[in-house]
């Protein structure tokens, strides 16, 4: 229900698709830990773009707040950035609520959102 790509500007990029559990959000976020920790051998800030592919991407209760609280351990400096990129305006919306306004934002687009962590 996911996979993750390094592109070559440096950001990590995570498609996602269908239900969250627990579980499955904590596999989630430790293969995107590893990413991160491999793109920041060679640079030094963390990129990274989640892509909701469809309209079925949800998650428990337990797994949004384990999202939530790892964000906190993904962006370690000012530097540091994430983009959302969803089709509902108002998941982003929630999104750009529950998250760090200078690190967190969302867009309707993955060019939009690369054009914002790279800027």
């Amino acid at each position: 229900m996911y996979r993750i790509e390094l592109d070559s500007v440096g950001i990590v990029v995570v498609y996602v698709s269908g239900f969250f559990e627990l579980e499955s959000a904590r596999a989630l976020n430790r293969d995107v830990l590893k990413a991160v920790d491999q793109m920041r051998k060679s640079r030094n800030r963390t990129l990274v773009a989640c892509v909701s592919e469809g309209e079925l991407h949800a998650a428990s209760p337990e797994a949004m707040a384990e999202f939530i609280a790892f964000q906190k351990i993904l962006l370690r400096g000012p530097q540091d950035k994430m983009a959302n990129v969803v089709a509902s305006a108002l998941v982003r919306m929630q999104f750009e609520r529950l998250g760090q306004p200078d690190q967190v934002k969302s867009f309707e687009t993955l060019d939009q959102a690369k054009e914002w962590l790279l800027g």
